[in-house]
């Protein structure tokens, strides 16, 4: 055997481990994702942000660059997640998956064509919005912002919800 088919098998071989590895890790941060969407266990989402860590650093290894890309991104909404800069809402979620769901369909393709060849651009830009610090404003910041309210009138609707509880922000400021 000379030393090219040596190395050939080698990397198939790690590659072959990254699939499977990948695979196991994604079904277990889907599960992960609509478990935090109810209740967002820090050791959870710690456990999420490995994971997509893993996936996204040993794609870029073995040259895998729109599965790193895109992991990348669900890495950086999962960071601001576990830093308590947003929370795992619905529509978070539901893009969190939708990342995830590619991912899967890239390691996929890997193992069945060798390359990873998907558009992933419509997800990258959820994802991207996500990762805007700006982008999901609560109602009473973006009134405060606009001149609307004042902070002190943001407060006080704010006390009228957390007492009526089953009213909107909106909904108690109109």
């Amino acid at each position: 055997m000379d030393e090219n088919t040596s190395q050939s098998d080698e990397m198939r071989e790690i590659i072959d481990d990254f699939i499977a590895e990948s695979i196991e890790l994604i079904e277990k941060v889907v599960q992960d994702i609509v478990e935090i969407e109810k209740n967002p266990d820090d050791e959870i989402i710690n456990g999420i942000f490995r994971a997509v860590h893993t996936i996204k650093g040993t794609s870029s290894f073995l040259g895998f660059n729109t599965l790193s890309n895109l992991s990348h991104k669900a890495e950086d909404v999962l960071g601001r997640i576990r830093k308590k800069e947003m929370v795992p809402d619905g529509d978070i979620a539901d893009t969190l998956l939708e990342s995830l769901d590619l991912m899967k369909l890239m390691i996929e393709d890997i193992r069945e064509k060798g390359s990873e060849d998907r558009d992933v651009s419509h997800t990258l830009q959820k994802l991207e919005l996500l990762n805007k610090v700006d982008a999901r404003k609560k109602i009473g910041e973006i009134l405060v912002d606009e001149g609307d309210l004042s902070n002190k009138e943001c407060d006080e609707f704010l006390e009228i919800q957390k007492q009526e509880g089953d009213k909107k922000f909106g909904e108690i400021v109109v």
